[in-house]
């Protein structure tokens, strides 16, 4: 979206660093109460954008006027075609962006060459495409209660199998500000990985936050996302639950019953930078939180980089604790030293795997055409 200069008619956008209003021509500043006007504030349960359609990746960019259609902001290119008008809802809240672009890049840049085991055609790669995107969000506040029956092993055979016992369990909580995003055309496993926002810098929606950025509508109502925010609800809470058991392994819940109350829930537009690059003719989209810089998405890497990095990190943390254990006890042969390094070695390849299994899917959902997508069919 872009505001026009009330002296010079250029475009203004907010300052991320000043928190205002600036021409980029005249250098002017300004509050939005000089540039939102009174009738068009009047006009702000829906709030009418021209919809401008990419020829090239066919992605759709909202925007307020033609001059900030001049490029697609998801594939860079300058094939923008004029397509339709349509209404936004008028968002309760907003968390206007801290981060700048410089900062963006500079974070992601910081992330790709301090990791060891990224690969290094990508250590200091050009940027395709940075774009700011407000994206949509519900964000709750939950009261939730359940009764739990958990069940749990212990090390004691009793024919031939371990020993289970039950365990009872009741509590409550309120979950405060769950944020759960109102996109269909970003994976949900993707966006939950900005989290936290800080959701006491949240203020009253303000159109002139949206000035020199894009902002996406919400395509998931409040209803269908109210059933996956309680299962993140009831999977956090269940999570809390079983690590209260601490004596049995393998604890599982057999049974709950739960209630809540969902005691407020309402849209608000939430900061992010979108940072597109490509390598080997794989297109990466990686995103950085816009409030708090935290970098989301994974790179392309080099295996064996991973595992000599799995390994190095071993050694470097087994040799002072073998130096601990030989301190504070007699009783340390070479019998005991070749166990405790068989067991650390097979702790260390079950962490690593573990690891490498996350970095798949990061890396899947970085990859993600329909990341790249993202906006189209506002």
């Amino acid at each position: 979206m872009i505001c026009k200069c009330p002296n010079c008619g250029d475009a203004i956008t907010y300052s991320i660093e000043d928190k205002s209003l600036k021409c980029s021509s005249c250098k002017s500043s300004f509050d939005s109460n000089s540039i939102i006007t009174e009738a068009l504030w009047s006009q702000l349960e829906t709030m009418d954008f021209n919809i401008y359609k990419c020829s090239t990746c066919g992605a759709e960019i909202t925007v307020n006027d033609v001059e900030a259609a001049t490029f697609c902001g998801f594939c860079g290119q300058p094939t923008i075609i004029f397509d339709r008008v349509s209404s936004m809802a008028k968002p309760q809240k907003i968390i206007p962006f801290k981060v700048t672009k410089e900062e963006a890049e500079k974070l992601l840049s910081r992330r790709l060459k301090k990791s060891f085991y990224t690969k290094k055609s990508v250590k200091n790669i050009e940027l395709d495409k940075v774009c700011g995107i407000y994206v949509p969000f519900w964000v709750y506040d939950i009261d939730y209660s359940s009764s739990v029956l958990l069940s749990g092993k212990f090390p004691i055979i009793i024919e031939k199998k371990l020993l289970t016992r039950y365990f009872r369990r009741r509590g409550k909580c309120s979950f405060k500000n769950v944020t759960f995003d109102a996109s269909k055309e970003l994976e949900n496993h993707y966006s939950e990985r900005l989290v936290p926002f800080n959701c006491k810098e949240m203020v009253d929606f303000d159109i002139s936050y949206l000035s020199g950025f894009y902002a996406d509508c919400y395509d998931e109502d409040q209803d269908t996302s109210e059933y996956s925010v309680l299962n993140m609800v009831k999977e956090a809470y269940n999570s809390k639950i079983k690590q209260s058991v601490h004596t049995a392994f393998q604890v599982k819940i057999e049974y709950d019953v739960a209630s809540y109350k969902i005691k407020s829930a309402y849209y608000a537009l939430l900061p992010v930078w979108f940072l597109s690059f490509s390598d080997d003719d794989i297109n990466y989209t990686m995103m950085v939180n816009g409030q708090t810089g935290k970098v989301v998405g994974a790179t392309p890497f080099v295996k064996s980089n991973f595992n000599k990095f799995t390994f190095l990190s071993g050694v470097a943390i087994s040799i002072p604790l073998i130096f601990l254990i030989n301190l504070i006890t007699d009783y340390f042969t070479k019998f005991n030293l070749f166990i405790l390094i068989t067991l650390f070695s097979i702790g260390l390849i079950f962490i690593g795997k573990k690891f490498l299994n996350k970095l798949h899917e990061s890396l899947y959902y970085t990859t993600l055409h329909k990341t790249k997508r993202f906006a189209n069919n506002r």
